[in-house]
């Protein structure tokens, strides 16, 4: 056995994940394997002779279908919960229902994104917006601010788990400086979610994840903002009716349950096994 081979060997029984480069002697000949065509003529004909092929519209399988029903009721199951903490379904059904097609929302960074881009339904271009690729925490507090003053009219909800917010809390002095009335839900469960999510599922434990938060509601009312704490399930909607009347910056407290991220993982194996 070589040497490279027992280091291999070695890790694999402490389960670490590794990756290595290709050693220098050898080397790899890429090949493609797609023919690269051009297309030559007037641009205006061939994007309407492209356009047309882009909307020929071909029958989806019936299976996937079937997994969209299949998620959908799950969603509707839980989101209809009065459960307290929240599930994570339930304050997202209450957002939708509060905000109209041409408000925007804003997602920070954790679990609560992965709800909202499963679960939150953008009806219009723009509307929806969320930090994905290098996933920034601590996007949603300044990326409302951005939003507000782009577009003052509208209602502006920025959706944040406590890590995120607090990452970017500082910012809240320029949102009450500039007397901007955006509303900011804090998802508050005293840990980092997602970082726990992945834990769980790859080592069947976590470490490291939980830390304390302040008193947002406290913190609100010292910089001369309006604060809110959700007590209970029923309390989410009417608070959210409430915030966005305001005239000023709004911190919505709003205890969440990430058990859901677990059952969320159970059944989305059992989803690949429907095929």
């Amino acid at each position: 056995m070589k040497a490279a081979e027992l280091l291999v060997k070695c890790l694999e029984q402490q389960g670490i994940e590794y990756i290595f480069g290709v050693p220098g002697e050898e080397n790899i000949d890429f090949i493609d394997a797609l023919n690269n065509s051009s297309i030559l003529g007037d641009l205006y004909e061939n994007l309407e002779c492209l356009t047309l092929q882009i909307n020929k519209k071909e029958a989806i399988d019936p299976y996937f279908h079937k997994i969209k029903e299949t998620i959908t009721s799950d969603i509707m199951l839980t989101a209809k919960s009065d459960a307290f903490p929240m599930a994570p379904q339930r304050i997202i059904r209450d957002i939708q229902a509060a905000l109209s097609s041409d408000d925007i929302l804003l997602t920070d960074v954790g679990a609560h994104k992965l709800w909202i881009g499963r679960q939150y339904e953008a009806l219009k271009p723009h509307r929806c917006i969320i930090s994905n690729g290098l996933a920034s925490m601590g996007v949603g507090l300044p990326g409302a601010i951005g939003a507000k003053l782009a577009f003052p009219d509208k209602k502006v909800l920025a959706v944040c788990g406590d890590g995120a917010f607090i990452m970017s809390i500082t910012e809240f002095e320029t949102a009450v400086r500039l007397k901007l009335a955006i509303v900011i839900i804090v998802w508050r469960d005293g840990r980092y979610g997602m970082i726990e999510w992945e834990q769980e599922n790859k080592l069947g434990r976590s470490s490291n994840i939980q830390f304390n938060n302040p008193d947002f509601m406290a913190l609100a009312k010292t910089y001369g903002a309006k604060g809110y704490k959700v007590e209970q399930a029923a309390d989410l909607s009417g608070i959210l009716q409430k915030a966005f009347l305001e005239d000023r910056p709004v911190i919505i407290d709003c205890p969440v349950d990430y058990t859901e991220n677990f059952r969320l993982s159970k059944r989305l194996n059992e989803f690949k096994q429907m095929n």
